[in-house]
């Protein structure tokens, strides 16, 4: 009897830990780009494969639909349009049905930002329609939005940390626009920065201990870092880069990829962390005369993906991480921007 029961068990054992690595393999992920192109005479959002294959229309209207996110659950995709008269933002299903305005900003040139949560099922942004510009985060499954910050100045470009648990946001609460961190909640205020200049466009590390950002100098910017949560002060970490192309850590916390006009036109560059040496290393990956920026990193890591006039028209390409290997993906004689890298799971 004693044997019995063994042998059943064992059999028991092995077809759980059977039907659990079948239904791990069936968890099958492919990877995106969302992007923005006026194909079709006006801007719309469309999403293709890796390799440039299936080309998608994904938004269908007469303005300007603009900088999609896709959500990291899969579901939907954020992005900004001004098919409501303002730029507003919208979230729609991720094959394009269903799309939802979010907010109704009052100002026709005032384009807000967003971002997020790690798990897909909330957004930050920023909306002025209390007369200007607040944080407020939305409940995806509720739609309940609950406001973050009480200011009469600017508070903007909020982004989510990979962890879940603050956010850092540009304001003009000080004189100037500097960067804060704070929880989600709205409490915990960090300030980070205190510039005569004006810091913008925080974006986390992996680990969320840190921030890459840039610092307004008239023609062009910094590139700085700053401990997140106030553990180090802001530090220099190259000049005369792009105003307008937002800096980004790779994924695993080595490299800040940036757009930097050094020589005499916007190039892709990355600084990377040598542990070894314990100092930065700076690589210009493009190497081109003609445009490139928006660079942004594949999700392990190993792929960038950018917009560039290279070939006439705007397109967006694909490279190695070490600017290898580039490729025009969309090759039409429409203009093709805001490259967004998106996994899905299948």
């Amino acid at each position: 009897m004693e044997r019995k029961l063994v042998f059943l068990f064992t059999v028991f054992f092995l077809v759980l830990c059977g039907s659990f690595l079948l239904a791990k393999e069936t968890i099958r992920k492919e990877n995106f780009i969302l992007y923005v192109t006026n194909l079709n005479g006006n801007y719309d959002i469309y999403s293709m494969k890796t390799d440039g294959s299936t080309q998608q229309r994904l938004s269908t209207n007469r303005e300007t639909d603009s900088l999609p996110q896709g959500s990291p659950d899969g579901k939907y995709i954020g992005f900004i349009s001004t098919r409501g008269g303002n730029p507003d933002l919208y979230i729609m299903k991720k094959d394009g049905t269903q799309p939802v305005k979010l907010t109704s900003n009052q100002i026709y040139d005032y384009e807000p930002s967003f971002t997020w949560s790690p798990d897909g099922k909330k957004i930050v942004y920023e909306t002025d329609v209390d007369g200007n510009p607040e944080i407020y985060i939305l409940d995806i499954a509720s739609s309940k939005k609950t406001r973050l910050t009480k200011n009469t100045v600017y508070d903007g470009h909020p982004t989510w940390s990979p962890d879940g648990k603050y956010i850092a946001f540009e304001s003009w609460r000080s004189g100037n626009n500097e960067i804060y961190t704070m929880k989600i909640d709205g409490t915990d205020l960090i300030r980070l920065t205190k510039s005569e200049a004006d810091d913008y466009f925080p974006t986390w590390s992996p680990d969320s201990k840190e921030l890459v950002f840039l610092t307004y100098r008239k023609e062009f910017a910094d590139v700085q870092i700053v401990g997140a949560r106030g553990s180090y002060g802001p530090s220099l970490m190259d000049k005369q880069c792009d105003k307008e192309a937002i800096p980004s850590w790779s994924p695993d916390g080595i490299s800040i990829l940036y757009v930097s006009w050094e020589e005499g036109n916007r190039e892709i560059y990355t600084m990377t962390w040598d542990s070894y040496y314990k100092t930065w290393y700076r690589k210009n990956l493009t190497r081109h005369p003609s445009e490139d920026t928006t660079p942004v990193w594949s999700r392990d890591g190993k792929k960038i993906v950018f917009a560039s006039n290279r070939d006439g028209s705007w397109d967006i390409f694909i490279m190695n991480k070490d600017g290898s290997t580039v490729k025009n993906l969309t090759r039409t004689p429409a203009d093709n921007y805001y490259p967004f890298w998106w996994e899905l799971k299948l």
